[in-house]
């Protein structure tokens, strides 16, 4: 089993998704893309081609460490999938890591995960959460 699953819409924002990757590759992260549409291709908003496996809701995903998901138009398909934030509800209450960049923080507020004092950043236009700080990067409990 790899460290993060890694949820890729059509759509990502290419720098977000890629430049992840390459960080957790130098650092030993291992991970598994997943498509969450009916293809193993998925294109980038700028074009970007990633290789995935489609997600199937037999996926045992427990052993995952935790879970990354990228930003851009794409998210618009994240926020839509209910199996999306079952497994975000599953990790963090194993104390796993629940990471998102961009507009998709906004999936890791609509999951239900975040208390009043819980603290997140994301992009400028979709900060629609009281304790959205706007930091570069924002860490809070797992």
């Amino acid at each position: 089993m790899k460290d993060l699953i890694i949820f890729v819409p059509t759509g990502f924002e290419d720098i977000e998704l890629i430049a992840t990757l390459d960080i957790l590759s130098r650092e030993g992260i291992t991970y598994d893309l997943f498509s969450v549409e009916d293809k193993k291709i998925v294109k980038g908003k700028w074009n970007a081609l990633v290789e995935t496996r489609v997600f199937s809701a037999e996926e045992d995903t427990k052993n995952y460490k935790g879970i990354f998901l990228p930003g851009g138009p794409g998210f618009e398909i994240l926020k839509n999938k209910d199996y999306i934030y079952r497994i975000i509800k599953e990790l963090n209450n194993d104390k796993k890591i629940v990471s998102a960049i961009c507009a998709s923080p906004e999936i890791i507020l609509n999951s239900g995960i975040l208390t009043k004092d819980s603290k997140i950043t994301s992009f400028p236009g979709f900060a629609i959460f009281e304790n959205n700080t706007q930091k570069d990067i924002e860490v809070y409990k797992n």
